[in-house]
């Protein structure tokens, strides 16, 4: 529970970095509306967790990991570099709620949980060879170009995969 404030915080921090460079560049940034959460079934939760923990935030920290090296501006630089290892942390969380998860859910839920997952890192690799940055912005804050992007994706998929297979025998 402490570790899932402490990303909630982190990911406000995230929000408000990133909301001050969008500005500074002359970006006009939409207000957030958050929604409290209701209650949702263990399955419910392991589909979120394996798609946006699992996959997303570990994406999120290797993507972040290459800005923070490769971006031209020093202060997205820095930012990526702290949002880099708290995303790390993040995904880390994530693991372990999927490792504490897995053994409570039927065999189908846990099917489905595994299905989801492999589905996230698909969509996560195409979406990536899709997107196609200015050579500016690919310079100013870092990002990767497709060709690097879909190799982050890639080493994220490995890992996930790592991830999958300690928890097949669960599955089995």
């Amino acid at each position: 529970m402490r570790g899932a404030r402490s990303a909630a915080r982190d990911e406000v921090r995230h929000a408000r970095i990133m909301t001050r460079l969008a500005r500074r560049e002359g970006t006009a940034v939409p207000r957030v509306v958050h929604s409290p959460l209701s209650v949702r079934s263990l399955e419910a939760l392991a589909l979120e967790n394996a798609t946006e923990a699992c996959v997303g935030e570990t994406y999120g920290a290797a993507l972040a990991a290459w800005q923070a090296h490769h971006a031209r501006d020093p202060e997205v630089r820095e930012a990526m570099q702290r949002i880099a290892s708290d995303e790390l942390r993040h995904a880390a969380l994530g693991h372990a709620i999927a490792e504490w998860l897995t053994p409570m859910l039927t065999p189908a839920a846990r099917h489905r949980v595994l299905a989801a997952t492999r589905d996230a890192l698909a969509a996560l690799a195409s979406g990536v060879a899709l997107d196609a940055p200015s050579a500016e912005i690919v310079h100013a804050v870092g990002l990767p170009e497709p060709r690097d992007a879909l190799r982050l994706a890639t080493v994220v998929e490995g890992l996930a995969e790592g991830s999958l297979r300690s928890r097949a025998d669960v599955v089995r």
